[in-house]
């Protein structure tokens, strides 16, 4: 369901191209019916919503990208970790990672 390593993270492998942490400004978080969601803001939203074929997907990123700030969201609805613990290692990545 995702990955996070020295070189970015990975929403739902091995389909979805890394998002370079180099490209991320910084996370903000939303509330939709009580879920909260992580936003991924990059530097560079259009050029990976550019180089997705998918039409579907690029299409909810393009919707994303309108509503949100940014093409890449995160629900820890369907994942064995808690919103508080995902919050963190994300904002660690980040920290660690960027110059």
């Amino acid at each position: 369901m995702l990955i996070l390593d020295e070189a970015g993270i990975c929403l739902k492998p091995p389909t979805e191209r890394i998002i370079r942490w180099k490209d991320i400004t910084h996370f903000s978080e939303i509330k939709i019916n009580s879920v909260k969601i992580i936003i991924i803001h990059v530097k560079n939203p259009e050029e990976y919503i550019d180089n997705k074929s998918n039409k579907i997907r690029k299409n909810l990123m393009n919707f994303n990208l309108n509503n949100y700030g940014s093409p890449f969201t995160i629900s820890v609805a369907t994942m064995d970790i808690s919103y508080a613990e995902l919050w963190e290692l994300l904002n660690e990545g980040l920290r660690m990672n960027v110059d």
